[in-house]
């Protein structure tokens, strides 16, 4: 089963934070992890001490499917990820500061320039840049936008 690993704040695996496996011995020069499972400590006479590295977690995974199965302690797992990762999400800026869609423009030549600087990710400073300005004060309204082919021939 191909899955995508589920990562704490601190870089490990969601699956090694404590809940699921312990972490008993890790190398991090290689990112090879030995890990106990929490459910084989309280409920089996098995040692349920796994192997596998920080990178790749299907170890860790095939050993609640497999072993820990039947308890429905995989699908435990699996809501156990989704919930942590909707949770887990950094805020945005946007959630603590309401913000309007556009600023208040007065005209669509205005709200043009404003589309193409933030669609384009331009620097405020271009548009205080005088060939800028002459480019909009002179460009003719019947005229088209030549392409960038059109303008590397000329």
């Amino acid at each position: 089963m191909a899955s995508t690993i589920k990562l704490k704040r601190s870089g490990a695996p969601l699956i090694l934070d404590g809940k699921f496996f312990k972490i008993s011995e890790s190398s991090e020069c290689d990112g090879k992890v030995t890990a106990q499972c929490v459910r084989c400590s309280i409920t089996s006479s098995k040692s349920g001490k796994i192997k596998g590295k920080m990178t790749t977690t299907s170890n860790f995974i095939t050993h609640l499917q497999r072993v820990q199965g039947k308890d429905g302690i995989f699908e435990e797992y699996q809501r156990y990820c989704k919930i942590s990762v909707d949770t887990r999400h950094q805020k945005k800026l946007t959630d603590s500061f309401p913000v309007q869609s556009k600023p208040n423009i007065k005209t669509k030549a205005e709200s043009l320039l404003v589309d193409y600087v933030v669609e384009t990710m331009s620097p405020l400073a271009r548009m205080d840049h005088p060939a800028f300005a002459r480019l909009i004060k002179e460009f003719p309204s019947n005229a088209a936008v030549p392409s960038r082919n059109t303008l590397s021939q000329g």
